[in-house]
């Protein structure tokens, strides 16, 4: 049987506890945060390709989890390597999960979840003057592997050697050239918000770059990829650090 004091230390636990609860809405906030549909550390040697993400290459193309330098340390990431100087190399690994889409549906407006994020840090080996415009890829696509020229897309891609945001329905595309892009062989945070309602917001360190609005992915089911592609400027790589994607109700 407890003792008296046994009782008065659990009831004054309790009040404790209480005390340091957050506000109600705080916590009615945190209790809308949905499932962590993707949440990648690469804290393995091992690339998984046979359980979370698949990849393919071409040419002298390579996929690797490993340690890159950063400028400042290290930087542990999925690196997608094409070190052929004369281009032609490609590197590409997708997520092996579906998640679906779309969630600006009208018949979905009152569903469980409205908002889905997807966020990453990246850095490439060089600037994009090596980079292949007509392949390379970041964000969530229908194929497997999906990449710049995939209908149903959503994501960032390179035009000119310059980082654009696109979306895509049925290979009809909405493109948007961001202003104060931060040079891209740097780490940089990447992220896109999917709802509420029918919108993408495409950011960059947190950064607002853009907001589609028009032909927003079509498609039922989506995975995250990133595609990577050289050409004659030379070698290049994506290295893609932390990874979550995580669905909520705003």
């Amino acid at each position: 049987m407890a003792t008296f004091q046994q009782v008065m230390d659990a009831l004054l636990g309790v009040k404790r506890f209480q005390r340091n609860m957050p506000a109600t809405g705080a916590a009615t906030a945190a209790q809308h945060q949905g499932p962590m549909l993707y949440h990648d550390l690469w804290g393995s040697d091992t690339f998984d390709a046979t359980n979370s993400w698949g990849s393919s290459v071409a040419a002298t193309g390579g996929v690797a989890v490993g340690n890159f330098a950063n400028g400042t340390g290290l930087f542990r990431a999925l690196r997608m390597n094409c070190p052929a100087a004369g281009g032609g190399d490609i590197a590409r690994a997708w997520g092996l999960k579906g998640i679906g889409l779309p969630l600006w549906a009208t018949a979905l407006d009152n569903s469980v979840y409205n908002k889905l994020t997807m966020e990453w840090s990246c850095q490439f080996g060089a600037s994009g003057a090596s980079i292949d415009n007509a392949v390379t890829f970041m964000g969530l696509g229908t194929g497997q592997p999906s990449i710049r020229t995939t209908a149903d897309i959503g994501g960032f891609i390179f035009v000119s050697d310059a980082i654009n945001t696109i979306t895509d329905l049925a290979g009809t595309e909405t493109l948007t050239v961001p202003t104060g892009v931060p040079a891209i062989t740097v780490v940089n945070k990447y992220k896109m918000i999917l709802g509420p309602g029918a919108t993408i917001g495409f950011y960059i360190n947190n950064v607002l770059m853009a907001t589609h609005t028009t032909n927003l992915p079509g498609a039922q089911v989506v995975y995250p990829a990133f595609s990577m592609a050289n050409d004659a400027g030379g070698a290049n790589s994506m290295r893609v650090g932390p990874l979550r994607i995580w669905m909520e109700e705003s």
